[in-house]
Formats: structure tokens, C-alpha cells, sequence
């Protein structure tokens, strides 16, 4: 069952109109370009220019395979502890996204995709991206993910990229 989450709700719990397809458009802000406020501030974002907001600035970024893994753990202690009624539906469902996109064989898959992207010393949302997103050859890595044209060759970068693919899900 395809559930659309985009429905706007009134203060009054409501169903507010969607917003026409020509009203969208006008409100859409290029990635490059959106404005994030915080705290009554605006904060300038560019995923271009790893400028992804005071959030990132400090935050590690993991891949879905890895949140995948700690999804597992957490899952299989709570199994343990109080039994399978005790994972909630929320749970459940993130858990279920978690394994249908995790790209990595095994814990060791991810281990070395981990160890491979930090020797390439890649900014830390640059590498969960790569390995989320498992990018075949440069020019499609660095079309998704700009900032790598800022500091990775052409050579290595598919150096990279082949031993990311290397250890990725048959």
C-alpha cells in the first residue's frame, strides 16, 4: 500500500489543498541554494561546497548499511530482553528501509568500505554518499556528489569506486 506523505494539515487537524504543480515549481529552490533558518537566522546551505549547515558540522555521517547493522543490534537486544511485540511498527519499518537499501554484502563489506573511503580522506558526508549511493565511474559520482570534483582526481576517484563496487550486494 503507497502511502503520500505530502499532505498539508490546518491547525484545526484538517486536510489543507495540495499546492498546484506550477505553485511547487515557483516555491522550488535549487539544492545549491536553499536557505535553512535556525533559531530565527538564516543558514546559507550548498551541498556543492560541503556548506551543509551547523547540524554537519560536527556530526558523523553514516551509511544506510551501517545504520542498517546498528538497527540490527538494537532489534536483536530488544527480541532478547522482551520479545518481538516489543519492536514497535515505526521501528519495524525503518528497520525494513534500513535492509532493502543497506548496499554492503556483511559487516566486513562495510568495515572495509568504512576503512576505504577514510584512507581516500573524503569529507565525512562525501563518503557516506559514495558508499550509499555506489557510483559506477567518476563523472556520475561527481554529477550527485559536486564537492568531490573540488578535491579527488578522475583516476583515483575510480580507483575508489571500484573497490567500494567490489564489496557491494550481488
Amino acid at each position: 500500500m503507497d502511502v503520500d506523505y505530502s499532505a498539508e494539515f490546518a491547525s484545526d487537524g484538517s486536510l489543507l489543498p495540495a499546492p498546484s504543480a506550477s505553485a511547487a515549481a515557483e516555491d522550488a529552490v535549487p539544492a545549491t541554494q536553499q536557505k535553512k533558518f535556525r533559531r530565527g537566522r538564516v543558514e546559507d546551505t550548498d551541498a556543492a561546497v560541503l556548506q551543509l549547515g551547523e547540524d554537519f558540522n560536527s556530526a558523523e555521517c553514516l551509511f544506510v548499511t551501517e545504520v542498517q547493522l546498528l538497527l540490527r543490534d538494537v532489534r536483536q537486544k530488544k527480541i532478547q530482553q522482551m520479545g518481538e511485540k516489543s519492536l514497535g511498527g515505526v521501528f519495524q519499518k525503518v528497520y525494513a528501509h534500513a535492509e532493502q537499501f543497506s548496499r554492503f554484502k556483511d559487516d566486513h563489506g562495510a568495515q572495509e568500505v568504512r576503512r576505504t573511503v577514510n584512507r581516500a580522506q573524503l569529507a565525512p558526508f562525501e563518503a557516506a554518499q559514495l558508499a550509499n549511493l555506489c557510483c559506477e565511474d567518476p563523472d556520475e559520482a561527481k554529477s550527485l556528489i559536486p564537492s568531490l570534483a573540488m578535491h579527488i582526481d578522475d583516476e583515483r576517484l575510480q580507483t575508489l569506486l571500484t573497490e567500494i563496487q567490489s564489496f557491494k550486494k550481488s
